[in-house]
């Protein structure tokens, strides 16, 4: 007989919703956009380093407030400070899709929706390798291999560096997918004990 079950150390992926600009937000996109990216399955904004820009500093003001949430509230995290690394816009057209990959070097990362993407959903792996995988029924939080969600306008997700994800390729004519992404990375100590501690500046 089943007692229970227990998701042993589940990989947090949080939706957050934000009541932010997006019109403005997407002005500023399409006006910092690089479209020499010769061969590229998206365009990318010019720079990676928004949140140091001052016209994106109401934006990235906000992203860095629901960071810290996150870390307070979801992982109580202690000692230490989230700071965004890098940020940079992206924009799929018809037949555009961002391929499957993490985020080296970075503790958490993120993506904010301007829009919606029902169009082309975001996808995340499992990063834990399953060596037989026998049918299922449905899929749950135990035999899934990896997860798919629509964000809606609005929507910030975050999560692990090193979570894989990629999208499906855009399938509107008449609009573009939009998307900011961005990095943080943490300042503070980190370790349980003054033998096993870092400090990280």
């Amino acid at each position: 007989m089943i007692t229970d079950t227990i998701p042993l150390f589940p990989q947090g992926l949080i939706c957050c919703n934000l009541g932010l600009d997006n019109d403005r937000l997407i002005n500023l996109i399409e006006r910092d956009l690089n479209y020499d990216l010769e061969g590229s399955a998206y365009y990318l904004t010019k720079e990676s380093n928004l949140h140091e820009q001052e016209d994106y500093a109401w934006f990235t003001s906000s992203i860095q407030e629901q960071v810290q949430q996150v870390f307070d509230e979801v992982y109580e995290y202690v000692d230490v400070e989230p700071y965004i690394t890098e940020m940079w816009g992206t924009v799929c057209e018809h037949g555009n899709f961002v391929h499957s990959h993490t985020h080296p070097n970075s503790f958490m990362s993120g993506v904010y929706y301007p829009e919606d993407a029902d169009n082309a959903p975001i996808r995340f792996h499992n990063p834990l390798v399953k060596t037989l995988q026998p049918a299922v029924r449905f899929e749950n939080l135990y035999n899934m291999n990896s997860f798919v969600l629509c964000p809606q306008r609005g929507t910030l997700l975050l999560f692990p560096s090193y979570l894989q994800h990629e999208t499906k390729p855009w399938l509107a004519d008449d609009v573009r997918r939009y998307s900011v992404a961005f990095n943080v990375f943490i300042r503070g100590t980190v370790g349980h004990d003054r033998l096993a501690s870092v400090k990280l500046s």
